[in-house]
């Protein structure tokens, strides 16, 4: 009888033996299927493969040293600073201002003044100050000043006798700013000049009697008769200016009488009054102002003026001021 326990074990021998044997002859497809898809799906390169790939590479171009960096933003910008003022002991941080920027409103109402030489020794004044239409204005010129007002697009121009070489220019406004600017008026010693300028209504007038002249005479020179600059850059004669504006409030007036005295070729006086009318405005009011006189030398005399006008019952009159302005003395060059 067959032992059933041997005949198990030469089973189990045949077993091993026959599964060694296979292994030795297979083990490498085995090894690929235990080793499933993730071994798979990483396949070695060959060498043909890297070679395409060294080629894509060489094809490729290459980006420049020196490429420009875009700006990030203030934020970086201080940040960078600090840390250069933190590595160069010389460094200087930009410095930072909290002044606010003007606004267009405020860049648009900013005034303009300038003031430019003119014939007959005069400065001709511009001004504009879109923000300040028909406003009242002050214009002063050394001791010579007087009150305007602006057109309603705050324009505003005048020729003023210079007083001086270096002729400042000053414009006040109603609420207290002043503006200022200068000119250079190189002919100003060729000219005498007498100025009456006061405050109050119109009615104080200078006349000018030249070489010998009277009333109603070519030679008589004021308000009814001025001329114009032109008249003494010809050597014709003097000529009369009037300034300011008898309208607006607490109105500065003034009248400037010009005498070319360097040009004349002939000797003689020029005899000056002031004449004050005793109107309705006027009459029993005490005016205040001053008189300023500039000779051909440059030389400028001021003297204050404070006139006591009589009492109404006699307004229609006139007072003739003949001290108030001396006269005028014409020697040929």
């Amino acid at each position: 009888m067959i032992d059933r326990r041997r005949l198990a074990t030469a089973g189990l021998t045949l077993a091993v033996a026959f599964g060694t044997g296979y292994l030795m002859q297979n083990g490498g497809s085995v090894a690929a299927r235990l080793a499933g898809p993730a071994e798979k799906a990483n396949p070695s390169v060959s060498a043909p493969a890297e070679e395409a790939v060294d080629e894509v590479k060489a094809a490729l171009p290459e980006l420049p040293a020196d490429i420009a960096v875009p700006d990030l933003g203030t934020g970086r910008s201080i940040i960078h600073t600090r840390r250069l003022a933190a590595l160069d002991s010389g460094f200087q941080a930009p410095v930072l201002s909290d002044a606010s920027t003007p606004t267009p409103f405020e860049i648009a109402c900013k005034p303009v003044l300038t003031a430019n030489p003119a014939p007959g020794a005069m400065i001709d004044v511009q001004l504009t100050t879109p923000c300040n239409g028909n406003s009242r204005i002050t214009v002063q010129h050394g001791p010579l000043s007087f009150a305007d007002v602006t057109d309603s697009d705050g324009n505003y121009s005048v020729s003023v006798p210079a007083l001086q070489k270096e002729a400042k220019v000053d414009v006040t406004f109603e609420g207290g700013d002043r503006i200022s600017t200068k000119a250079l008026v190189l002919t100003v010693d060729g000219y005498n000049r007498s100025v009456l300028v006061w405050d109050g209504q119109p009615g104080l007038h200078v006349r000018a009697f030249e070489f010998g002249a009277d009333y109603g005479d070519a030679g008589e020179v004021w308000a009814g008769a001025p001329r114009s600059p032109e008249h003494g850059v010809q050597a014709l004669g003097g000529f009369l200016t009037q300034l300011g504006n008898p309208d607006v409030l607490n109105p500065e007036l003034a009248e400037v009488y010009s005498f070319p005295a360097d040009r004349m070729t002939k000797d003689g006086v020029v005899r000056m009054i002031v004449e004050a009318a005793v109107t309705d405005q006027t009459c029993g009011k005490v005016v205040v102002g001053n008189t300023i006189e500039v000779g051909a030398d440059g030389q400028m005399r001021e003297v204050a003026l404070e006139l006591a006008m009589p009492d109404c019952d006699t307004a229609g009159g006139f007072l003739v001021l003949k001290n108030l302005l001396q006269d005028m003395k014409i020697a040929r060059n």
